[in-house]
């Protein structure tokens, strides 16, 4: 195709007229994706028959038409030229080749050198070859992932089977990967002049030569911090009225497809709203809209601002800017794929600094080639960090595993972790997923941080923010800091509790220690009663198994989370889970987890392809005083449908009994353990049995406690 300058299909006949000219269709629409071979002759593509006489007049006379227009624009006396001059060095190369396969030194080596190449080049030569045939079934395009309709003309590429590797070592066998011929041969429009291996990024064609931090911005819409004042079915409701439609109709079409940015693609595909077929946005016009957008906050500015971009872009376009906004491109690519493209140590950088600038900037002037200078980026004020998370541990055997250096127990807060940066008078505060924080919930903290820290200038501090009681001093419920929920507790105060210190002053503390930075916290750190504590924790050396559970034990007496176990060696490793943590749902299994009779009041049958994709339900077995797990998956969900279906459409013969026979042999019933606790109703006949000098457990025979002393303090009856 790429060195042709003129296309026949025969056959243009009969039965296969049709055919003919859907090829001749395909054919002129695959030419335009391709360079001209001569600037003053645009390849045709013709059809012809033997049966029709003047088909091939025309053919003829179009070959005499391009002799005559490469002759009258001295074309065919330059391609003359070069043939003449090709024919010579072809020459030359094998009169100079016969002389070098006749040498003496080579004649004994070339049976071994032509066996090692022709296994060297197996492989590379097969890549080369192509196939064209009629689709007989559905197979998918390997470019643009549609469907090949049954009957088509399709191209295939013939590569060696990637899955397949023979036992002597010898080449694999071959496979095909179909395409449209209009997808192949603008993959080849756009492919290289020769082909070799690449050996670096700069080697690459066409470089990518905008700017890297738009791109990467864009490439990573969740790592951005701008915010667009935009959820997703405002943004249904929007185009609903951008395009005119009933904004019922794409609300319930988003529920059915969990992905706004396609509801609103199909919506203007099928109503004809494009104005363009492709639009001319660069990205960095795409990062100045998403600029404005952060500005409105109002709906008809919002409108407006949607509406221009509508109106300029394709809809294919469109779902991507939507994504961009949605900060979710749905591309299958992390933060690690797209900064190890940047450089192989970006993402160890961007672990530490999650400033994007600054991984962009140092990767150009070529500051980040090694590991050690990756680290040196560090921490940065005004940027969070991620948070370092803890692993869940089941007892205490695995603790003193995990934390051979001894470890810090600390009281778990049932609050809301807050990561605080500050830079001089101005503050910053981001919660675990390094968003902002809602102002209400920190408003008070700039007045009392700085009595906290008088010699702290610049300060990173990792803690968690809940309500106390101003009484007792004890923490109030998850969730009490809602700005609705905080008026119900009215002597109550917000108080920052703090267990971590990554920077003071001028001091970058995440390589230190815990311990250091336990004991900086300690000098430097003065508790403001009810406003800024420093967190609960108690040091326990290894080996002290009995001080650890009686920490434990005492945290789930008082009603509290839980605790976290730190080793007093470790650093600070941003989004590692280094951690752990202890709850009574974790431990023994979790047969100490509470559990609760419920009655369910509602059900959400999920969206996309959740919809009813499960069935579970708990109840409490009529025989046994367990709670049984009942539950049905997809399969078993459709096929209870489907013979719902049946037996409402024929007469009811055994269809029901079959039904209810096939849910019984579906159904997978499964136990769940349940700690055995004695009902409120049975307490005072358990005080009436109990011994005189001891109290009633209220565990009952199946207390957890161990130890000697609860023993002698708390009476339990015999187990059953």
């Amino acid at each position: 195709m790429e060195i042709s300058d003129l296309l026949v299909i025969t056959k243009d006949d009969g039965d296969l007229k049709t055919k003919a000219r859907l090829t001749q269709a395909e054919y002129i629409s695959a030419l335009k994706y391709m360079r001209p071979r001569n600037p003053v002759w645009k390849p045709k593509v013709m059809r012809s028959s033997i049966r029709d006489p003047k088909s091939i007049h025309d053919v003829s006379d179009c070959m005499f038409e391009f002799w005559d227009t490469l002759l009258s624009s001295g074309e065919l006396e330059e391609r003359r030229t070069k043939q003449m001059t090709m024919w010579m060095w072809d020459h030359v190369r094998e009169e100079l080749l016969n002389v070098f396969q006749k040498h003496p030194r080579i004649v004994p080596l070339a049976p071994a050198l032509e066996e090692e190449w022709l296994n060297k080049m197996a492989t590379t030569t097969s890549t080369t070859r192509f196939a064209a045939d009629y689709a007989k079934r559905v197979a998918g395009c390997k470019k643009c992932k549609m469907q090949l309709a049954k009957g088509e003309i399709r191209l295939a590429k013939i590569i060696p089977n990637p899955f397949v590797q023979k036992p002597d070592g010898g080449p694999p066998p071959d496979m095909k990967q179909y395409y449209h011929p209009h997808c192949l041969f603008e993959m080849f429009f756009k492919a290289r002049a020769n082909t070799k291996v690449v050996e670096s990024s700069d080697d690459i064609e066409d470089d990518y030569d905008g700017d890297m931090l738009t791109l990467v911005r864009l490439l990573l819409p969740g790592v951005d911090q701008r915010v667009y004042n935009v959820k997703e079915k405002q943004l249904i409701k929007h185009f609903a009225s951008i395009f005119d439609l009933p904004a019922e109709d794409l609300l319930n079409e988003y529920k059915n497809s969990g992905d706004v940015s396609q509801t609103i693609r199909d919506a203007m595909e099928r109503n004809n709203l494009s104005r363009v077929q492709k639009g001319n946005w660069s990205i960095e016009k795409v990062d100045r809209w998403l600029n404005k957008l952060t500005e409105f906050t109002k709906d008809d500015e919002q409108i407006a601002h949607l509406k221009f971009a509508a109106k300029r872009m394709s809809p294919l376009e469109l779902q991507y800017l939507i994504r961009l906004v949605m900060k979710d491109l749905r591309i299958n690519a992390g933060v690690k794929h797209i900064l190890d493209g940047l450089h192989s140590c970006a993402y160890e950088a961007f672990q530490n600094c999650r400033d994007l600038a600054e991984i962009v900037d140092r990767t150009k002037r070529g500051q980040l080639g090694d590991i050690a200078i990756t680290m040196e980026v560090g921490i940065r004020l005004g940027t969070p960090v991620l948070p370092m998370l803890a692993e869940p541990c089941k007892s205490v055997d695995q603790a003193m595993k995990r934390c051979v250096n001894g470890m810090f127990a600390e009281i778990k807060y049932d609050g809301e972790r807050v990561q605080v940066h500050k830079v001089g008078t101005s503050f910053s505060y981001y919660s675990r997923s390094l968003k902002p924080v809602q102002h209400h919930k920190i408003s008070h903290l700039e007045k009392v941080i700085p009595q906290a820290f008088p010699a702290g200038i610049d300060l990173i501090i990792d803690a968690e923010v809940l309500l106390v009681d101003n009484a007792t001093g004890k923490p109030l419920p998850f969730g009490s800091l809602g700005i609705h929920k905080k008026e119900q507790f009215k002597d109550a105060s917000v108080c920052i509790f703090i267990f971590d210190i990554l920077r003071y002053n001028e001091e970058d503390l995440m390589s230190k220690t815990l311990a250091e930075r336990k004991a900086l916290l300690e000098s430097k750190m003065t508790e403001v009663q009810n406003r800024v504590m420093m967190s609960n924790y108690q040091l326990i050396r290894h080996g002290d198994h009995a001080m650890l559970r009686t920490m434990i034990f005492k945290a789930i007496d008082e009603g509290l989370e839980g605790l976290v176990l730190k080793d007093t060696a470790s650093v600070y490793e941003p989004g590692k889970r280094h951690w752990l943590k202890v709850k009574k749902d974790y431990l023994e299994e979790g047969v100490m987890a509470d559990t609760a009779d419920l009655i369910v009041l509602g059900a959400y049958f999920g969206t996309g392809s959740k919809v009813k994709s499960d069935l579970t339900n708990v109840k409490v077995d009529d025989e046994t005083p367990l709670y049984v797990k009942e539950g049905m998956d997809h399969g078993n969900i459709e096929k209870l449908a489907e013979e719902e279906a049946a037996a409402n459409a024929g007469p009811e013969s055994s269809t029901k009994k079959e039904r209810k026979r096939s849910a019984e042999d579906d159904i997978e019933e499964k136990e769940v353990k349940k700690a055995k606790k004695e009902k409120v109703e049975d307490k005072d006949e358990e005080e009436a049995k109990c011994p005189p000098g001891k109290k009633a457990c209220k565990y009952g025979a199946d207390c957890y406690r161990k130890n000697k002393e609860h023993k002698e303090e708390f009476w339990h009856p015999p187990k059953k």
